[in-house]
């Protein structure tokens, strides 16, 4: 992933299938999660603490299935 400069910000393999990828072209948004959180079931704990941090970002697809 590079940011809108062109500078390089994510440098490793995305695991997502296809549906991931496809809805991605679509809507041109990504949605990053992050918090205290270290698997699916740590997630909402976090969730119901308001200790997750969300950013949607713009994006447009060049690789992937």
């Amino acid at each position: 992933m590079h940011r809108p400069t062109g500078q390089l910000w994510f440098d490793a393999p995305v695991a997502a299938g296809r549906e991931w990828w496809r809805a991605l072209r679509t809507h041109k948004v990504l949605l990053m999660v992050t918090g205290p959180f270290t698997g699916v079931f740590d997630f909402r704990r976090a969730a119901q603490a308001g200790a997750l941090g969300l950013l949607a970002v713009g994006t447009v697809s060049t690789i992937g299935p």
